[in-house]
């Protein structure tokens, strides 16, 4: 009787693994007709044709100016000699263009870029939208604090576009056979792991270092800045002509995300 209990366990277990697979397999199929848009030029590319020659990890940005994508922008970014020579492409998607200018020029990203402004890939894969009240409590989360720690006050942030839509990431094989991994952020400071992305591709060479003249996201601009106590170059902004005024070192920066 244990043994045929044993049995009847493992082929649940089984089954249930399967059906598993299936759903995060089917996350390519949901997005693979969709069309976004490549930066600078904004041609329409079908999203299937990204991973067509090469296995890709895209993540799903909430906002360009959101300093919780930034952050986790700047650490994608360490993984992108890596990935390149494992031919893993590295991929961001964001959702319109506004903030898109100053993310770019501010070399928070070193992947591809593209947008999507119908949100239609953040749709269908079931990325949660928040509610004014999750966006507020969620700055106070554990999370939220580590980024705002990890930042050490050198990445900064706006609240233009949309700040409810939350984001995630998504690995796929070659030639979409296979999701080999999908991570939905629960809270705006969520992201994926840089050594769970690894682990996911079976990649086992070490995370690279970020030398001594970077900082922790590896943005030598900011640190150099910040020794110098001159301004960081998205501290000399504009804003409608008038020069940005620098945010207080110790000025919490929740709103910004």
């Amino acid at each position: 009787m244990a043994e045929n209990g044993a049995t009847a366990e493992a082929a649940v277990e089984k089954v249930t693994e399967q059906v598993e697979q299936v759903a995060v397999t089917n996350e390519a199929e949901k997005i693979g007709n969709l069309v976004v848009k490549k930066v600078p030029g904004l041609e329409e590319v079908k999203i299937s044709s990204l991973w067509q020659d090469e296995s890709v990890v895209i993540t799903f940005f909430r906002r360009f100016g959101c300093i919780f994508c930034r952050q986790a922008a700047k650490e994608l970014s360490i993984l992108k000699p890596l990935l390149d020579k494992h031919n893993v492409k590295l991929i961001g998607i964001g959702m319109d263009q506004v903030g898109l200018d100053d993310f770019v020029q501010g070399n928070y990203f070193a992947g591809e870029l593209y947008i999507d402004p119908t949100k239609e890939t953040y749709k269908a894969l079931g990325y949660k939208r928040l509610s004014y009240f999750g966006v507020i409590t969620s700055f106070f989360s554990k999370a939220s604090r580590e980024a705002y720690s990890k930042s050490k006050g050198q990445i900064t942030g706006n609240l233009k576009g949309d700040g409810l839509q939350n984001g995630g990431t998504i690995i796929v094989k070659k030639g979409g056979e296979e999701v080999l991994l999908s991570y939905k952020a629960e809270n705006p400071a969520d992201h994926v792991l840089n050594q769970d992305i690894l682990n996911a591709l079976g990649i086992t060479d070490p995370i690279p270092e970020v030398n001594g003249e970077s900082t922790a996201n590896g943005h030598k601009e900011d640190e150099k800045a910040a020794e110098n106590g001159t301004e960081t170059p998205e501290e000399k902004k504009e804003v409608n002509g008038v020069p940005a005024e620098p945010a207080a070192a110790n000025e919490p920066q929740a709103a910004a995300s």
